[in-house]
């Protein structure tokens, strides 16, 4: 099946990859945004996986022209399917690439833990054994695959397009270089993988000092709806038309996960892997997720578990691995944290 390409908002064209199966998993289709800069020539945002990389280049040139320039790559964040046909499409097109700074901690953090062996991901990132050879041969692809950058993208960076004028907005949280693009002129914001419709994003932990996943995604998400965005153009999905209501609709989901995440140390889970079987995962238990599936629920019940612990009312527990439990506070100071990181 190949890619297939449309307007969706004035000088916005939306591509949309064919859906892939990566490391053994079916894995959903992905949009790319070009933003047309004058005629004849564009920025694409994000690429789709490698192997979408043919089919994306011909829809491009099928609908715009073989003529069509693609000036810039501008990457949201540096997760394979928003990336991995960079190489390719910046050499097919005579490309620059652009994406944020803190981007470049992505890939290096995990492979810092994982390039250590099967026991410093256990103690590191909870991993157990059968995630782990999983784990690394994805990070190993994915490196061979991540572009260098021309230029980095930062914060109230101004895009010129013919539409208007786009602003860079770092919204960490899903990753902590992830960025989004907001048009003022019409509200338009490009929102990658900071807010999808009919899911709720990864909230990854990163082994970075002074990096703190879910707090960072929470703050992101007031900056967002701070904005006022009259629809969301995200990675996945369908367009956004209530951003505001996405926006609340995701907060509350983040307040039940802490809860099934406290639930599970109340229940006498302590290692990472024990807490996941307490959440309510929605591709299935964790128990059915593969290996791809079950890294991710590790990282994000991570990330909620070092919230607790931000709140007091968690705190890590001594000893090899990662491992936690309650400290006997009660669940209102992570409530009252939540809502005013969110309602600032």
């Amino acid at each position: 099946m190949a890619a297939s390409i449309k307007q969706v908002y004035d000088g916005v064209y939306r591509v949309t990859t064919s859906q892939s199966v990566e490391f053994g998993e079916v894995v959903s289709k992905v949009h790319c945004y070009l933003i047309e800069v004058s005629r004849g020539r564009y920025n694409l945002v994000d690429t789709g996986w490698a192997r979408s990389a043919g089919e994306t280049a011909e829809a491009i040139r099928d609908v715009l022209g073989d003529e069509a320039a693609i000036d810039r790559l501008l990457i949201t964040h540096l997760h394979p399917d928003h990336y991995g046909a960079a190489k390719s499409i910046a050499g097919a097109f005579s490309s620059k690439v652009s994406y944020h700074r803190r981007e470049n901690v992505h890939l290096r953090s995990y492979y810092n833990v994982v390039r250590k062996g099967r026991a410093a991901a256990a103690d590191w990132l909870g991993f157990p054994i059968d995630v782990f050879e999983t784990v690394k041969s994805a990070i190993d692809a994915s490196r061979s695959l991540l572009p260098e950058p021309d230029s980095y993208l930062t914060e109230g960076e101004r895009i010129s397009s013919r539409s208007g004028a786009w602003r860079v907005i770092h919204t960490p949280g899903h990753s902590p270089g992830h960025i989004c693009l907001y048009r003022a002129s019409d509200g338009a914001l490009i929102s990658g993988d900071h807010i999808l419709p009919g899911e709720t994003p990864n909230v990854a932990f990163y082994p970075v000092p002074g990096y703190h996943a879910l707090e960072s995604y929470l703050a992101s998400l007031a900056k967002v709806k701070r904005l006022e965005p009259s629809a969301a153009l995200p990675g996945h999905g369908n367009t956004i038309r209530d951003v505001s209501k996405r926006v609340q609709t995701i907060s509350v989901h983040h307040k039940e996960r802490l809860q099934e995440v406290l639930g599970g140390l109340g229940g006498g889970a302590r290692s990472v892997a024990e807490v996941t079987l307490f959440v309510k995962w929605s591709r299935g238990s964790y128990e059915s997720l593969g290996h791809v599936n079950r890294w991710l629920a590790i990282l994000e019940t991570i990330s909620h578990l070092e919230f607790l612990v931000e709140c007091g009312a968690a705190e890590r527990a001594r000893g090899p691995g990662r491992m936690y439990r309650l400290t006997g506070h009660n669940w209102s100071p992570v409530e009252k944290a939540v809502d005013r990181i969110v309602n600032p």
